[in-house]
């Protein structure tokens, strides 16, 4: 997968608002942040994007269309229950206040998606935020980026955690639940609603990892109609499963500890660390150097 790169003024700090539904990141674009936009059929139309970190860049394919998008390959992508499918993908610039990223490669979407009566255009991903520095402040709906980590300010309690890329360049770290010693790397992915998912492995796992009694909750549901779970992302076609919903007595990333999280096993590949959780910190992202930040500001942290 292409690179991509980014212009951008040094030292400046960009901003963008946006939308907090259903455990979703929602960013509102208007058409000028895409190629070609002049070439779109309603002048200063809007788009509605899903903020993923823990996703590649895609587009729907009517915004494709509409963009008349060059198609540089097919790559055969393997969903979160192993199904494959070939997808066409294709190279874009994408304008987010003053900055520009350019070369940016997107995937089609296979499916449309609709939350909260919004039609979804696309996922903002990890393969275009490697290019600078991100900060999420879920309180304020208030997401900055910039040319370098140093251009922030950091919140007073602060947790640093060091993270690996995979080939999207999405981050993954290392979590402890309940002290059990096998450790899952799960996706950071802003892209997902619950707290914790975790992989076919570990819902195999789930007693031995003292997930027990009353905190364990057994359901069948068809994932695609689940309603704060939007499986078109990340799933071909819907799907029957039995999901164990419990909660973790402790998780433990790097430094950081807490108590009670809500825990879903599913019979995915992926294990995810997602909003249910985040929300309560400020997210820092350092991609150029491997790290990310969990932090509250002074007078969010208990007395």
């Amino acid at each position: 997968m292409r690179q991509g790169k980014i212009t951008q003024r040094q030292g400046v700090i960009d901003s963008i608002d946006f939308l907090f539904k259903k455990n979703y990141i929602i960013l509102k674009l208007i058409d000028t942040c895409f190629s070609k936009a002049t070439s779109l059929s309603k002048p200063n139309s809007y788009y509605y994007f899903i903020f993923d970190t823990g996703s590649p860049t895609y587009f729907s394919k009517s915004l494709i269309t509409k963009l008349g998008l060059e198609q540089i390959s097919n790559f055969t992508i393997q969903d979160d229950r192993g199904a494959k499918r070939n997808l066409p993908f294709y190279i874009t610039n994408i304008a987010l206040q003053n900055s520009d990223f350019q070369d940016i490669v997107v995937g089609e979407m296979s499916q449309n998606i609709t939350l909260d009566s919004m039609l979804i255009s696309g996922i903002i991903g990890a393969n275009l935020m490697q290019h600078c520095a991100w900060q999420i402040d879920y309180k304020q709906q208030k997401i900055y980026f910039a040319n370098k980590v140093e251009a922030f300010s950091m919140p007073t309690e602060n947790y640093p955690i060091p993270f690996i890329r995979n080939i999207f360049r999405i981050p993954c770290i290392y979590l402890m639940l309940n002290q059990f010693p096998r450790r899952p790397v799960a996706l950071l992915s802003t892209g997902s609603p619950q707290a914790i998912s975790l992989n076919y492995i570990f819902k195999s796992l789930h007693r031995s990892m003292k997930y027990l009694g009353r905190e364990v909750d057994t359901v069948l549901v068809n994932v695609a109609h689940q309603g704060n779970i939007l499986p078109s992302i990340y799933e071909f076609a819907n799907t029957n499963d039995t999901l164990i919903v419990g909660k973790a007595r402790e998780l433990a990333i790097s430094d950081l500890t807490a108590n009670g999280v809500p825990t879903i096993f599913q019979s995915t590949l992926q294990n995810r660390l997602g909003n249910e959780f985040l929300k309560f910190y400020i997210l820092t992202i350092d991609w150029q150097n491997r790290k990310l930040w969990l932090g509250k500001k002074k007078s969010e942290m208990s007395p």
